[in-house]
């Protein structure tokens, strides 16, 4: 699966701030769209990256006041990048590898394209994993306990018929 095919990648739902703007400009932002990141885009291109986790260990943490502090004094320069035909989990494991939740996408340029999260591989993935598992399961156990309940019906049919004897007899 490539990135492009993920559910929620949505290249009309790029936000973006500016790097001039303020911390708590662009927490607003993110508040108001219900995200956890935004990119900061410079000359078309993408200068890095403003995360919840930015606000907490680079500026609550730091006692920063958010409304004064640049949004670029406290961004994550120089994200990794990925593009929409690289591979899905090629992108996750180097998230999870990177200890980081959201991946600017580029083009060929690096001009942003999108974001994606931890979050949108999982809303992909989940109900495909819940699927295979439950086709997993039914198989398997139709396979496993077949025997066992021919085996069952058998030894219930046979006690009806010795009963069903005894009594009439």
């Amino acid at each position: 699966m490539k990135v492009a095919e993920l559910r929620a990648f949505d290249r009309e739902a790029l936000i973006t701030v500016d790097g001039t703007a303020t911390v708590n400009a662009a927490v607003k932002t993110m508040a108001g769209k219900a995200i956890g990141a935004v990119l900061i885009v410079e000359n078309d291109k993408v200068a890095g990256i403003f995360t919840e986790r930015d606000l907490m260990n680079k500026v609550v943490g730091k006692d920063l006041d958010t409304r004064e502090t640049k949004v670029a004094d406290v961004m994550t320069r120089e994200p990794k990048t990925a593009r929409v035909d690289d591979e899905a989990i090629d992108c996750l494991e180097l998230m999870a590898a990177g200890g980081f939740r959201h991946l600017p996408v580029v083009d060929a340029s690096g001009r942003p394209l999108g974001m994606v999260s931890q979050r949108d591989f999982v809303a992909t993935t989940l109900p495909q994993a819940l699927s295979l598992a439950r086709q997993t399961a039914k198989a398997t156990v139709s396979k496993r306990y077949q025997p066992v309940a021919i085996a069952a019906t058998v030894a219930a049919y046979t006690l009806v018929i010795v009963i069903a004897v005894r009594i009439f007899t």
